[in-house]
């Protein structure tokens, strides 16, 4: 095989009812689920999907490393500080063993003047003393450009400490991927948009990054380049399932179990995969605030977008069969 069809082959997915004989003969583990299931009963099975990877390894990161930045900034302006007051005290003590003790308020030097000045009578730097008398004086020869930059590194770090908190907070946690067993139809929603697509038509494509399984939502644009969408067309979105919730900790040898257990439940219902309990829920021990809301709308849009389906089903089964004959598929 060339590195061209490779490529094809991890581009492009595989029917699950091409594998669900073998599918339905795995064994899986009553009562224990797969990492990415979440929740399940006598008709629903819902999947976690990305474990919000984007905010826990992305924004938590970027959080970070503001903070610690932050951190730099203040403890080496501090440190700096604290040496500016040693040294005046040190330079005051130098002067005043070989001069004696009045020699500031007899002294005509400017500079001396200045320089004692820094800390005043009580001998101690004050901040306000630091930043007007030391880090800003007029004697420097460019302080206006120390304090342009000391304030755009400042302004940088407080947006940026703020912004990533703000959605550090409000990134939502993405809807769950529910397989209806009475409907035989999987779905879901993102930022108030359904996604659905029919169990006997599921997809799926295996990845270092995560288990692909693509569904079909309205699509958004009206053109596409030179072309115009058609009224009915359907668009395609991958989402990721991940067994431990991390982009490049992914075994995939562990995608099989995966379908294996949806397959099965969908075939043979929750007494097969689950025969002791009624119901089960995983406990979610993530550090989230916001859900993505269930849309008011979902059940209007769930069957439009299985209409959608319907009407292009001719034309995507054609493109599937193509693929296969090309040997790209599994």
């Amino acid at each position: 095989m060339s590195a061209k069809d490779t490529l094809m082959r991890l581009a492009v997915p595989s029917l699950v009812s091409k594998i669900k004989d073998r599918l339905l003969q795995v064994k899986t583990k009553v009562g224990c689920p797969p990492a990415p299931i979440i929740e399940l009963d006598h008709r629903f099975l819902k999947v976690e999907l990305d474990r919000s990877v984007i905010r826990n390894w992305g924004l938590s990161a970027g959080f970070l490393t503001i903070i610690f930045l932050s951190y730099g900034f203040v403890d080496k302006g501090y440190k700096s500080w604290k040496a500016s007051e040693v040294s005046t005290l040190n330079f005051i003590d130098r002067k005043e063993n070989k001069f004696g003790i009045e020699y500031f308020k007899l002294t005509k030097d400017d500079y001396e003047i200045r320089r004692y000045n820094r800390v005043g009578d009580d001998l101690v730097m004050s901040f306000e003393e630091y930043i007007f008398n030391t880090r800003y004086r007029k004697d420097l020869s460019r302080p206006m450009r120390r304090l342009a930059f000391d304030i755009l590194k400042i302004s940088f770090l407080f947006i940026g400490m703020f912004t990533f908190l703000y959605f550090f907070i409000r990134f939502k946690r993405l809807a769950p991927l529910i397989f209806d067993r009475e409907r035989r139809i999987f779905y879901t929603w993102r930022f108030g948009k359904a996604v659905a697509q029919q169990y006997d038509d599921m997809q799926y494509r295996n990845h270092i990054q995560g288990l692909f399984i693509p569904m079909g939502t309205v699509p958004t644009l009206k053109r596409w380049g030179e072309k115009t969408i058609p009224d009915n067309a359907i668009g395609w979105l991958p989402f990721r399932i991940m067994p431990h919730g991390n982009l490049y900790v992914n075994d995939m040898a562990e995608y099989e179990g995966i379908l294996a257990y949806i397959v099965q439940f969908m075939e043979f219902g929750r007494e097969h995969v689950m025969p002791d309990k009624t119901e089960w829920k995983r406990k979610t021990r993530d550090f989230l605030f916001y859900e993505d809301e269930r849309p008011a709308d979902l059940e209007s849009q769930i069957e439009d977008v299985l209409k959608r389906l319907e009407s292009n089903r001719p034309a995507w089964l054609n493109d599937v069969k193509n693929h296969e004959e090309k040997g790209w598929s599994k």
